[in-house]
């Protein structure tokens, strides 16, 4: 209900819904009900607002069902009236450009757009503001202006190098199930001699907590990295899963602790690899971040 309470004292015109994932699970029984959460901003939305939603997800059915006023969807399916088309890493592009792709608006008005933010899932999030560009008229012109010039965050899908050459894809401010799949798909578009991950626990997901981590790491061994470190209980279950979908065992190390992690990688990194630092904010794994730039 906290949702429906601060909807009703906010009284938008406007509801976005971006996504449905698994962060802060602990607090509920099944996804079904973090739907049913979100969805309190859908049914308190007047009848002559706009609803915003994902037309990718696979919630989105079930949040429709919610919508009594106008909806706008956005994303890459063939039915979602402000769409990507065209996706494009860009990586060492001119002023810091990373992606770059084709927005379609609901007029059939286009137009290339490039993002300082990296990865696929941040072109949906772009998506999701310009709907709401477009929702309250603002001129194209203006909605590609805005998405070029906002700039990336700190720990959040931040592209570093070491002094040897190594690239750091630095995600380790938090992590739950959604973000971690996102994050291991952007490393593998990252041009590097070698693709590897250290990864760490993922908190707050209640009883999904192994199901989960064992999940994580089946999707690394799938994304075929050459090389995986993780760090803590959680992170031993990443290592299980992974070894469950056949990660050789030789290319894979469980660590107790940032510490161990960090060394490990001193020794194994080789200019022109590429590495993702990810775990959730209790595992601080920024301290392995820091460590590899300091050399």
């Amino acid at each position: 209900g906290q949702i429906g309470r601060l909807a009703r004292l906010c009284r938008p015109f406007v509801g976005v819904i971006t996504n449905v994932g698994l962060s802060h699970a602990q607090m509920f029984r099944h996804v079904q009900e973090i739907v049913d959460a979100k969805g309190e901003l859908l049914e308190h939305l007047p009848s002559n607002g706009v609803a915003v939603l994902h037309r990718d997800s696979v919630h989105f059915q079930p949040l429709r069902e919610k919508v009594r006023c106008r909806l706008l969807t956005f994303g890459l399916h063939s039915e979602a009236k402000v769409r990507a088309e065209g996706i494009r890493y860009l990586l060492e592009g001119p002023q810091g450009w990373r992606m770059q792709f084709r927005l379609v608006l609901p007029d059939g008005s286009a137009a290339r757009v490039h993002l300082r933010l990296l990865g696929e899932h941040n072109v949906m999030n772009a998506l999701a503001a310009a709907a709401v560009g477009y929702v309250l008229q603002v001129p194209l012109e203006a909605i590609v202006a805005g998405l070029e010039s906002v700039e990336g965050l700190p720990m959040r899908t931040q592209l570093l190098r070491t002094p040897s050459g190594i690239v750091v894809l630095h995600d380790a401010y938090n992590a739950a199930p959604d973000s971690m799949a996102a994050a291991l798909e952007t490393l593998i578009h990252l041009p590097a001699q070698r693709h590897g991950a250290a990864l760490g626990d993922m908190k707050e997901l209640g009883e999904l907590e192994t199901v989960e981590h064992l999940k994580v790491g089946r999707l690394a061994a799938e994304k075929g990295l050459d090389f995986l470190i993780t760090v803590g209980e959680g992170g031993r279950l990443i290592a299980q899963g992974a070894q469950e979908a056949g990660f050789p065992p030789q290319r894979l190390w469980v660590c107790a602790s940032n510490e161990e992690a960090l060394s490990i990688l001193r020794g194994l990194l080789q200019p022109q690899d590429a590495i993702l630092v990810k775990g959730s904010r209790a595992m601080n794994m920024e301290e392995i971040v820091h460590g590899l730039l300091e050399g």
